[in-house]
């Protein structure tokens, strides 16, 4: 089936140029990648004689987990080249930046020449992909120039659409081409085992993800840009990752919280000028009083809308509750830093892909709602009892740190020292 996919990527290959020229997001997206091409053809280093990792993510969540990895290939072997490629647009600037890469650029559209000149360049020993990204082409190429390729903190369920024949066939090809497997959790694993014939090159050490969660929120406390705010804790909403689809049914409610001396924080999940300007409309229409976080200087609202990136994180360590967006209309987002600091989270329905997210709903620590009317009533109630609150505080923060060392883990067994009878062929 992988053949099938060759094929077929070579046959649609000369349409981008007709579609591309149409699309402004689309010729800045070409844009990036011939930058990048042409920034990797000028290194001039040869890395014939050195160790050299390739980590890829496709999204914001998986850079997180590469970031993790990072950090302990980085500490063990300091000597060894780390690359690192993202796919998603979502991906800006200021999430590459302090990357402790040799050099980090977007991957190519997988096409079945895109790749020869990255091997060809670092020729990575490695190849490391997370969660789900398995591009066939790359896989093939890494195969092709003797790679091993590792597929970690692997995470596909029921619901996904690979289950679809032609893709679930296609999958099937695509992994038995992997090297090793390693589920970000147990929850994943019939799954993972219906598609891979050799179920000795399935593991399930765990998610990165984790480690690079905590190592942020441990780092991030001795630098706190919230600072200013001066937030009273225990008294702040925190609507996170919003979509319209969440802010629909959150903004009406904050005249109760308001009412009732709680702060609302909203991070939009996207913060771009028309996205800000929509939730701006929604607080106006509401009659709901607010200040944006880039213009605060010193008196501000009690509900702020925030404009920046990175600043998340930060802000959980001061609330009392979270909503954190996503799951309504697609999937769940990162809930593990609101666990962190044992806040009740409050979702939509759509979390079977984050086996975090279940764990926490069996725990009784994270409310998913099928209706999204029923949102702002859960809020309400969970708030009006701190004893609920008060046992989900040190649970959901005790979840979160049972989770620890998958990095290490990941490197230990498989990294440091390859294990060669585990080794795929082309």
């Amino acid at each position: 089936m992988i053949y099938l996919y060759r094929v077929f990527t070579f046959v649609i290959y000369p349409f981008q140029f007709l579609i591309f020229p149409f699309s402004r997001k689309a010729r800045e997206f070409l844009k990036k990648r011939k930058i990048d091409k042409d920034r990797i053809l000028q290194i001039c280093e040869d890395f014939t004689s050195k160790r050299v990792i390739w980590l890829h993510a496709s999204s914001v969540g998986e850079l997180d987990q590469c970031k993790a990895l990072i950090s302990v290939i980085r500490k063990n072997e300091p000597n060894t080249v780390v690359i690192q490629s993202v796919f998603s647009e979502s991906i800006k600037e200021e999430n590459l930046r302090n990357l402790d890469v040799y050099f980090y650029f977007r991957l190519p559209l997988d096409f079945y020449f895109s790749y020869n000149f990255i091997f060809e360049k670092f020729k990575p020993e490695i190849l490391i992909l997370m969660a789900w990204d398995t591009w066939p082409n790359l896989i093939y190429a890494a195969k092709k120039y003797h790679s091993k390729v590792f597929l970690f903190c692997a995470s596909i369920n029921k619901t996904s659409g690979r289950n679809s024949f032609f893709l679930e066939k296609l999958t099937q090809s695509i992994f038995q081409k992997i090297d090793i497997i390693s589920a970000s959790s147990e929850f994943f694993l019939p799954e993972i085992f219906r598609l891979v014939k050799d179920k000795e090159r399935v593991f399930a050490l765990g998610d990165t993800r984790v480690d690079s969660v905590v190592g942020k929120i441990r780092t991030k406390k001795k630098i706190d840009p919230l600072k200013k705010l001066l937030p009273i804790k225990n008294q702040t909403i925190i609507f996170a990752s919003t979509y319209p689809v969440c802010e629909e049914i959150l903004v009406p409610m904050i005249s109760d919280l308001l009412k009732s001396g709680k702060n609302v924080w909203i991070f939009p999940h996207h913060i771009e000028k028309k996205r800000i300007q929509e939730i701006v409309r929604l607080l106006d229409i509401n009659s709901i009083p607010y200040s944006l976080f880039s213009e605060i200087t010193n008196k501000y609202k009690k509900v702020i809308l925030f404009d920046k990136l990175g600043i998340l994180a930060y802000a959980y360590q001061y609330a009392e509750l979270s909503y954190v967006g996503g799951a309504i209309h697609n999937r769940v987002h990162n809930v593990l830093e609101p666990a962190y600091f044992g806040l009740p989270i409050v979702t939509g329905s759509r979390i079977f892909h984050s086996p975090e997210a279940v764990s926490l709903k069996n725990l009784g620590g994270l409310f998913s709602l099928e209706k999204k009317e029923d949102i702002p009533e859960i809020i309400l109630k969970l708030l009006k009892d701190p004893k609920i609150r008060s046992r989900i505080k040190s649970m959901n923060k005790k979840f979160v740190l049972s989770g620890e060392g998958a990095s290490k883990r990941l490197y230990g067994q498989f990294i440091r020292d390859i294990p060669e009878n585990k080794i795929c062929k082309i």
